[in-house]
């Protein structure tokens, strides 16, 4: 037999009925220590934190979203070797499967869909593969 605690540990005799050995009661003592390092045994203490003046302490709320997309669907980037197979979905919709106009209306439309249902009562504007120029309007 394995070396096992003496509560553990069956023995093939049919003649034990089920009850302790008799040197069962120092079990405990024969067992190895662990975790008795002294680093153990102190308490446990937190980090010493300070409050940052920087953290503020009320919460804002999320008023106004802009989703700004710059997709270019159906133009493919210079010097970049697409490769096969390659992920398609964006926003969980094919691109490739519409006209691109109908395509980037039909992202921006489910991607805002997407977040009102995390933020429903923001107001969201969608600018669809924007300009430079409107991008530094926002």
């Amino acid at each position: 037999m394995t070396d096992m605690p003496p509560h553990l540990a069956l023995n093939d005799d049919e003649d034990n009925s089920g009850e302790l050995d008799s040197d069962s009661s120092d079990y405990e003592d024969d067992l190895p220590l662990s975790f008795d390092k002294p680093r153990h045994l102190e308490p446990i203490k937190g980090a010493e934190r300070e409050e940052h003046s920087w953290r503020v302490k009320e919460k804002y709320k999320t008023h106004c979203v802009a989703l700004v997309l710059c997709l270019n669907v159906g133009v493919d980037p210079p010097d970049v070797v697409k490769t096969q197979p390659c992920a398609r979905l964006e926003c969980w919709l094919d691109p490739n499967s519409m006209s691109p106009s109908k395509a980037i209306e039909s992202i921006g439309h489910a991607l805002q869909t997407q977040y009102e249902r995390w933020q429903p009562r923001a107001r969201y504007k969608q600018s669809l593969d924007p300009t430079s120029d409107e991008v530094l309007l926002f």
